[in-house]
């Protein structure tokens, strides 16, 4: 799966966040592609924020910068799909722990590294064919 979110904050500030998810499902009731499922997932987020604001340095001047940030991790991923005609719900829950680091481009800071549990709701709809 693939994402991409973005929000302008307005006066130059504007945040997005593309990710990927590479996973497998299995369905332990033998009824792909519905019922049950559960699967490991791959999880990555790449997020950038810049913003622009005035400069503490020079009165006057305006200042632009960058702050980006790349979280990865292993997930469970849990299930179940349900197909009427072709058309498909599926619900899902996703668990897992990822690891991270935050680093500001411009400015000659250490960059932070982490790590902790994170989960997701899901909800796909779609066409199965």
């Amino acid at each position: 799966a693939f994402r991409y979110g973005s929000y302008d904050f307005g006066a130059g500030s504007k945040a997005t966040w593309p990710g990927v998810t590479v996973g497998y499902h299995w369905y332990p009731g033998k009824h792909a592609p519905t019922g049950f499922y559960v699967g490991p997932l791959l999880w990555a987020q790449f997020m950038n924020f810049t913003f622009t604001g005035p400069s503490l340095a020079a009165v006057g001047t305006t200042i632009s910068e960058s702050v980006t940030g790349t979280f990865i991790g292993p997930m469970v991923d849990l299930g179940t799909r349900w197909d009427w005609g072709g058309f498909v719900v599926s619900p899902s829950l996703q668990v897992g722990y990822a690891t991270g680091s935050v680093k500001a481009t411009t400015v000659n800071v250490a960059s932070p590294s982490f790590g902790g549990v994170i989960f997701g709701l899901g909800l796909t709809v779609g066409a199965a064919f």
